[in-house]
């Protein structure tokens, strides 16, 4: 830290006296350096003050000792504030409550006190986290917490305790480290030296770290929001400061948890390399292990405002590393951290957009329609979004569907196989609630969270809304192809589809078209003729999506009875003497088809593409693969 002042000597340096159990800190000090004596059991929550002693399953007195610990969200009140689903003014149903890596770094420390009553945690070492731990959909996550006396390297006044944590069950860790416990803290390190920035670095940017919160680059809550003032990021570091909160809030029936600890404050200290990342690289990082943490005295009083700083030593892959230190408010250093290791997500911006504002951001994209549907149907009474899997590539696929889903829906998706058909159908439902959300929006709504509503589909699979907080709720229409899905929203039933531009073969063009049709795709051969078979396909499966039925009996009950150069088809169902006009749009390999609403007989028959209804536009030419073709606006069924 930026001091000049003097460090304790070793003998100066303050008594640990963190556990209750020490009854006499005068007689504790004066005692000789001896073992600690191990207990008959091991410490009991009521006695010992900490909060995540649980159920002791397994004890070597001097050796070894397991705790089970079941997280509760009613109990453990910190979860709320680190929950990386939020919704602004309710309560997502679907939240997703981590522990931070900082409180597993608590929980194993409370239980590795249990073998040495007398000595405190004077340090930490080789932390590594591999997975998330997450308390459980309507349940709790038990985790089991083994601690485990390193003898041979361990000495009389100075422990080491491996430790690790393992959630519901898995035989694999979550999270191991080795505690280091003594009777005396160790004399604090030098300060970290100054950052060497390279050539040409611009000067530090100043950033108010309440904005850093208010704007949601990060999601603490109150309890984990350490980060206090104006940070200075520079280019190979950043310096602030941090405010020690006490732990009061952090857990439901204790009102002074006995916290061996600080894991706010520790977590805060994280919290700046990850607004470093996120200023320079625009990624979010998460801590995901450290080589050492030495801790150089007591934790500082509830209240005090303490100087941080990071320095930035280095980036591998997606690893960041960086030293880190807290100073004690007094001029001297409370702890030092050599190798925080931070791991970092290089998600797109559209999807840190909408994790830091779900109810005024769309993750999709919005989709043109074409100039026919555009001219027809006002913007407000139609939405069309449309979102590929490249947007969410990087990112979980069951923590997306978290931000999206209703319970019932992230039953359904967690119950469908794994990818691609289950990531396929979560695009098409995030396509969807953003369409009715924008929709809502056009219409003059409030803006919606998208899991203030929920999607359902009846018996001819056909999507609805349902859960739609005012009245009425808009019409859907899904599709989705390859790594693509797109849906429109409108104030009456409406059709998308959406396929790849392929050759077909003369077996299904038999099956999908009829002689009438043929006659229509006349001598068009090669890459034309793919695309307008894709473009008849399309317009049937959008007509059969807004009639609410589907393709149904077959393809062929849907006919074609002009082909129009702007894209369009007259389309009628003699079935049911219904006629439609849908619109095409060719987006790369993809086509789209919309369907926007029904027209009579006369209506279709009598409608005239490519003239100046649509604007000064003429369609007089139209562009399909790598040939030019003139011909009449449309080209009718004899």
């Amino acid at each position: 830290m930026d001091t000049a002042s003097t460090m304790p000597a070793r003998s100066a340096a303050p008594l640990v006296a963190r556990l209750q159990e020490m009854r006499d800190l005068r007689t504790q000090d004066a005692a000789p350096a001896t073992p600690p004596s191990p207990p008959s059991a091991p410490l009991l929550p009521a006695a010992a003050g900490l909060p995540f002693l649980g159920t002791v399953t397994g004890y070597q007195p001097g050796v070894q000792v397991a705790v089970e610990r079941p997280l509760l969200p009613a109990r453990d009140r910190y979860l709320s504030d680190h929950d990386f689903v939020q919704a602004p003014g309710m309560r997502n149903p679907n939240c997703y409550p981590v522990v931070p890596m900082t409180m597993s770094l608590e929980m194993m420390a409370e239980v590795a006190a249990c073998l040495v009553p007398g000595l405190g945690v004077t340090g930490i070492e080789d932390v590594n986290a591999v997975r998330w731990i997450v308390a459980g959909d309507g349940g709790a996550a038990v985790l089991r917490v083994e601690a485990v006396i390193d003898l041979s390297s361990s000495t009389p006044d100075r422990y080491r305790i491996d430790a690790r944590i393992c959630a519901d069950g898995d035989r694999q860790p979550s999270i191991s480290a080795r505690l280091l416990f003594g009777r005396r803290y160790p004399v604090a390190p030098p300060p970290l030296p100054p950052a060497e920035p390279p050539a040409g670095a611009a000067a530090p940017v100043l950033f108010d770290t309440a904005s850093a919160y208010a704007q949601r680059l990060m999601f603490h809550g109150p309890s984990f929001q350490a980060m206090h003032g104006i940070a200075r990021l520079g280019a190979e570091d950043v310096r602030g400061e941090l405010v020690v909160r006490a732990p009061s809030t952090l857990f439901a029936g204790t009102e002074a948890p006995q916290l061996l600890l600080d894991p706010a404050l520790l977590d805060g200290l994280g919290q700046l390399v990850a607004l470093w990342s996120f200023h320079h690289h625009r990624q979010a990082a998460f801590p995901v292990g450290l080589g050492r943490l030495t801790l150089c005295g007591p934790t500082p009083p509830a209240g005090s405002v303490v100087p941080a700083r990071a320095v930035i030593r280095g980036r591998q892959l997606k690893m960041l590393v960086a030293d880190l230190e807290v100073g004690d408010g007094r001029g001297g250093t409370w702890l030092r951290i050599d190798g925080w290791r931070a791991w970092q997500f290089a998600w797109d911006a559209r999807l840190l957009a909408f994790q830091r504002d779900p109810v005024r951001q769309l993750l999709s994209d919005a989709q043109d329609l074409p100039v026919p549907a555009a001219a027809s149907s006002p913007s407000a009474a139609v939405q069309c979004r449309r979102i590929g899997a490249a947007r969410v590539a990087r990112f979980d696929a069951a923590l997306l569907a978290r931000h999206y889903l209703q319970p019932a829906e992230l039953a359904r998706f967690q119950a469908l196989p794994a990818a691609p058909r289950r990531t396929a159908w979560l695009l098409g439902r995030v396509a969807a609630k953003d369409a009715a959300r924008a929709w809502h929006l056009a219409q003059g709504g409030m803006a919606l969270h998208p899991g203030d509503f929920a999607i359902d589909n009846d018996a001819h699979g056909q999507p609805h809304v349902t859960h739609w907080p005012d009245s009425p709720a808009p019409h859907l229409s899904i599709a989705h192809c390859g790594e693509e899905a797109v849906a429109l929203a409108g104030a009456t039933p409406v059709g998308i589809d959406l396929e790849t531009v392929a050759v077909r073969d003369e077996a299904c063009e038999q099956a999908v078209t009829t002689a009438a049709e043929r006659e229509l795709l006349g001598v068009r051969d090669g890459a034309v003729r793919a695309a307008w078979l894709t473009r008849l396909w399309c317009a049937k499966e959008a007509m059969g999506k807004r009639m609410g039925s589907g393709v149904v009996p077959g393809p062929r009950h849907f006919e074609a009875q002009a082909l129009c150069a702007d894209g369009s088809l007259r389309m009628w169902h003699a079935a049911s003497g219904t006629g439609s006009i849908v619109t095409t749009l060719r987006s790369g390999e993809y086509m789209l088809a919309f369907d926007l609403g029904p027209r009579g007989a006369a209506a279709v028959r009598e409608t005239k593409f490519g003239e100046t209804k649509y604007g000064e536009t003429k369609f007089r030419e139209t562009k399909l693969g790598e040939t030019k073709t003139k011909e009449p606006p449309c080209k009718e069924s004899p």
